[in-house]
């Protein structure tokens, strides 16, 4: 995926997988499985659905947030204040990895 869009803001599930769909880099089953999450439908369920693998759901939807994120959007910090969140423990880190696989570190970080 390249040319990302200038500013796009952050989103919610349903406004995520909206312009998701307007990507030219996914396929056909990747639009599917964007739009089932915008309906609320759950990543193992959306797997399920389309014969993928619920890591590639997962995978999927990271790689649209990284396309549609612009370079200076709000910090994790800021988007955890704005919805009333936390970013995860280490805990919850080593029990998604152990379930999902490794997750690549962010860019710039080794």
């Amino acid at each position: 995926m390249t040319n990302r869009p200038s500013a796009v803001g952050v989103f919610g599930m349903r406004s995520l997988s909206d312009e998701a769909a307007r990507l030219p880099a996914l396929d056909e089953s990747e639009r599917q499985a964007m739009a089932l999450i915008g309906e609320g439908v759950a990543p193992r369920e959306v797997a399920e659905r389309l014969g993928m693998e619920e890591p590639q759901v997962y995978r999927l939807v990271v790689d649209v947030l990284d396309y549609l994120e612009p370079p200076g959007g709000p910090t994790l910090a800021e988007i955890h204040a704005n919805h009333g969140s936390r970013p995860a423990t280490a805990d919850e880190i080593a029990e998604f990895e152990e379930t999902y696989g490794a997750s690549m570190p962010p860019d710039g970080e080794e």
